[in-house]
């Protein structure tokens, strides 16, 4: 089973997710994970990727149970697809910089080889599709990814 992290110190009606955790990363990840800080609840590889590929958002209520949100990507204009797109983009370069930046050793090869095709990847003559999330796109590409999620240890 994939492991999805939530803050412990979360208030209101929702725990902030900091990250998820696949099954076969489990292993590694573990001792990188404060429990002090840090609730650790099993979920499904299914919704592991699916919060991965950013088709599902992940949130806590308080009583520990998890809330999955399948909000459908739905850009009304091609301006909306390209601004989500580019959004994605500079959010997923600010997370791998500073991951790299930080010193981690956790996935750093990977989120290098990834840091490194976004900061050459010349987006402007792309016709971005209306009606798939970012990392929909780049798995319709084949191109591999890092989600920030699985960083956030």
């Amino acid at each position: 089973m994939a492991k999805a992290l939530f803050s412990k110190f979360s208030s209101g009606t929702d725990s902030n997710c900091i990250g998820i955790v696949s099954t076969s990363d489990w292993s590694t990840a573990e001792s990188l994970v404060d429990t002090g800080v840090t609730d650790v609840i099993e979920i499904s590889d299914v919704d592991f990727n699916n919060y991965r590929n950013g088709t599902s958002y992940i949130n806590r209520e308080d009583g520990g149970t998890i809330a999955s949100n399948s909000d459908a990507i739905a850009n009304e204009t091609q301006e909306d697809a390209k601004k989500y797109m580019e959004d994605m983009k500079d959010w997923h370069k600010t997370v791998m910089a500073t991951w790299i930046a930080d010193g981690r050793t956790y996935k750093i090869s990977e989120a290098t080889t990834w840091n490194s095709f976004l900061e050459s990847w010349d987006t402007s003559a792309i016709t971005w599709p209306l009606d798939k999330t970012f990392e929909q796109y780049l798995e319709s590409i084949s191109q591999d990814y890092v989600s920030p999620l699985q960083l956030c240890l």
